[in-house]
């Protein structure tokens, strides 16, 4: 609707003052549209008229009157004319068709050869055209054409979609990543995931034996992610033919998310082996739950154990085995069996012979990322302590507690912690249609793009444990071992990477030479190897924990871990347990079966 009107005044009753109101698509709500005001002549009637459309309009924005008039525009409307200001300037190499219908305010000052130069100061008279006076319906039933100068028919920028699936290590780095190095309205991120934080599992040993708290342990993406959309739920299935996910959340919701971009970061699950009794009662160590509860039965059984006289059933409960000689297994074993020498002491009831503790691996040596010098010192180290290490035997039954081992020895077992390495994701394994290797895992080139039959597979990524990463610092087609130096640093790169690709660059490829490995062995005792260089004992102890503050994720974390430590320095342990003392709970600490997810 167009309106013109002219006023008078006895003060001055040869002013005149001309406006028209354009209200096209102006919703009083949202205070969209605009107000188009043509003075003839800015008489004193000038600053009342101004501040009368400002009240019977509210914030409408107000054009045709000069910048610095201080009836301009209100403080915030102005911020907002200053920030779309370079996208008209942007149009300028755009030859000019000439005024659009509305005669909106760009289109007259706009000249035939280009938009008005910003320097020029010359006034230039008001363009009356006869469109102007259009009726409202012409405006609103898109009769009148528009000019590609009028900021109602340009077209709004394409928002590409970026999905992530998992929200371990290379997840939270990547979506953490895409956030600091995206411009607003360039991309939105969305992470799936089935638990609200991220786990730290270096940190988890040492949850195991009360040395870290379990929540110190878990980083909220929340909390990190304040520009990231999170949704507290599992992707089912991925169809990257047709770019879309299936999710599912706890309470049974279910639909289809679509994406331009996918970045799988799902991670891997523990490996489980067909050996009875393993799925009912050996406890894995992936999440922050498990460690909770291999802690808790630790002490239950303690605390039961010190009621009863010795015998089989007391010997059973402070019995632990644990299945694998990788990382995982050695610094849950040692960490265990320092806190299980510690509590000696609050029970004297018990006798430090009657403690048995065992460390299953199915290879000649333990600790296969580092050489086989210090892989033999750990053994003699442990076994030192008092513990069992089981070289080249395997698990063949752990049925109702009762452990029967290929080398013939059979015992019963209070506690059966089971990390015999990493399996594929199902969900990537079985459940998608992305690339695998012959393990399960997504086949992806040196820059994180996933790779088929030597091709790029267009707007995919995979990064972390699920991801078979080729290692250009070893080179001789060896792949990134999945820990926690390679995914997070996988992570960042894939989110530079996937910035550099929406920006028309190229994307770097991802090399890392190792900065060493370092294991917690209990305690006061450690191991760290950096090419021949080996330190052992309480140097490299002292070593693993700080290299482990300084990684875990935000500055809040760090501190809390370190108040920590410092508290139980001062106090020693703390031995509460919030367990039920005659049913531990296992549901949520049990080895994950083939079917589960983990990301």
């Amino acid at each position: 609707m167009t309106r013109s009107s002219s006023r008078s005044c006895s003060a001055a009753p040869s002013t005149t003052l001309a406006f028209s109101i354009a209200l096209d698509t102006f919703d009083p709500e949202q205070s969209r549209g605009s107000v188009i005001i043509q003075v003839a002549d800015t008489g004193v009637f000038f600053d009342e008229l101004a501040a009368g459309l400002r009240a019977a309009h509210g914030r409408l924005p107000v054009t045709g009157i000069p910048r610095d008039h201080p009836a301009a525009a209100p403080p915030g409307h102005r911020r907002r004319v200053q920030r779309r200001r370079p996208r008209r300037q942007q149009l300028a190499t755009t030859p000019a068709p000439g005024p659009c219908a509305t005669n909106c305010a760009p289109c007259r000052t706009t000249t035939p050869s280009g938009p008005r130069s910003p320097t020029s100061t010359s006034p230039r008279p008001p363009t009356r055209t006869p469109s102007a006076r259009r009726s409202r319906d012409d405006l609103t039933s898109g009769a009148a054409a528009s000019s590609p100068w009028c900021r109602s028919s340009e077209e709004e920028p394409v928002v590409k979609h970026v999905l992530i699936v998992g929200g371990g290590y290379a997840g939270l780095y990547t979506a953490w990543g895409l956030q600091r190095r995206l411009r607003r309205g360039e991309a939105r991120v969305t992470l799936v995931d089935p638990r609200p934080y991220m786990t730290y599992q270096p940190f988890l040993p040492e949850v195991t034996a009360g040395s870290v708290e379990p929540r110190h342990a878990a980083v909220s993406l929340r909390d990190h992610l304040r520009r990231t959309r999170v949704v507290a739920g599992q992707v089912t299935r991925i169809d990257h033919a047709s770019r879309t996910a299936d999710i599912t959340t706890v309470d049974g919701s279910h639909w289809q998310e679509h994406y331009d971009e996918l970045v799988v970061t799902a991670g891997a699950v523990t490996r489980v082996f067909p050996v009875p009794g393993i799925a009912e009662h050996a406890i894995g160590l992936k999440r922050v739950e498990e460690a909770v509860a291999v802690r808790d039965r630790i002490l239950t059984s303690f605390d039961r154990a010190a009621t009863l006289p010795p015998g089989p059933l007391r010997r059973r409960l402070i019995t632990v085995t644990v299945v694998g000689g990788g990382f995982t297994g050695v610094e849950v074993f040692g960490e265990t069996l320092s806190l299980a020498t510690a509590l000696l002491r609050r029970y004297p009831e018990i006798a430090r012979e009657e403690l048995s503790f065992h460390l299953v691996e199915a290879t000649g040596r333990v600790l296969p990322e580092v050489t086989a010098g210090p892989g033999r010192w750990v053994v003699r180290h442990l076994r030192g302590r008092g513990a069992s290490v089981h070289l080249d035997t395997q698990v063949r039954s752990a049925v109702d507690g009762h452990v029967v081992l290929s080398d013939g020895t059979e015992y019963d077992s209070g506690l059966i912690v089971w990390a015999a390495g990493n399996a594929a994701n199902p969900v990537v394994a079985t459940h998608t249609d992305l690339p695998l290797d012959a393990r399960g895992f997504v086949t992806v080139r040196a820059d994180l793009r996933v790779e088929r039959d030597g091709q790029v597979v267009p707007h995919a990524w995979a990064a972390g444990d699920n991801a078979a990463v080729p290692d250009l610092a070893v080179g001789s087609g060896r792949r990134t071992v999945p820990n926690a130096q390679h995914a997070v640093r996988q992570g960042t790169l894939l989110a530079a990477n996937l910035v550099a690709t929406l920006r028309g660059h190229e994307p770097r490829e991802y090399v890392h030479h190792s900065l060493g490995v370092v294991a917690t062995l209990g305690l006061g005792h450690g191991i760290f190897q950096w090419r021949g260089i080996a330190v052992r004992g309480l140097l490299a102890w002292l070593m693993h924990r700080g290299y482990h503050v300084l990684a875990v994720p935000s500055v809040e974390r760090k501190i809390r871990v370190l108040l920590g430590w410092l508290a139980a320095g001062a106090g020693g342990r703390d031995i509460v347990s919030l367990a039920d003392t005659d049913t531990v709970t296992r549901t949520a600490a049990r080895v994950p079966a083939a079917g589960d997810v983990a990301a």
